[in-house]
């Protein structure tokens, strides 16, 4: 992707000025400076500039979040439906909006003992002639075979 030698040229202002212009995407700020990804890591190492480019990172998953809020409060206000706006919004707010209290949906733990306790206790209250039938030892008559016509 990049032309090889040309990371001497590029200067520490010129990878910061990328930085704040992109908000901190790599792949974009690599195609400003027109290096590949790993010369882009190595310019972010040598100009000791991690801290920037993570400030920056920062401050657009805020944003993002913002907006997203923003969308999911008209959503509450408006009688519309905002259908695929809102499921955007929450996907944001559950990936990226965690430091502000944020999370996916999670499903509440399972007791195994009680569950099993359950079943058995289900298992002692039915009565002995239907356990049967539910193992497969039916009162049915046997099926005939069907005779080829």
């Amino acid at each position: 992707m990049g032309t090889p030698g040309v990371t001497s040229s590029i200067t520490k202002s010129q990878i910061v000025k990328c930085i704040k212009n992109r908000k901190g995407v790599g792949a974009r700020i690599c195609e400003d400076l027109n290096v590949c990804y790993q010369t882009f890591y190595k310019l972010i190492e040598k100009y000791d500039l991690k801290d920037e480019l993570q400030r920056e990172r920062n401050a657009f998953a805020e944003t993002m979040c913002d907006v997203a809020e923003s969308v999911l409060m008209r959503g509450m206000v408006q009688t519309q439906e905002l259908g695929n706006a809102l499921s955007a919004a929450k996907y944001v707010l559950n990936n990226k909006g965690r430091n502000r209290g944020y999370y996916p949906p999670v499903a509440p733990p399972v007791d195994k003992e009680t569950i099993f306790d359950d079943l058995t206790t289900g298992l002692k209250q039915i009565p002995d002639d239907t356990r049967s039938k539910k193992a497969g030892k039916s009162e049915m008559a046997p099926q005939q075979p069907v005779s080829d016509r």
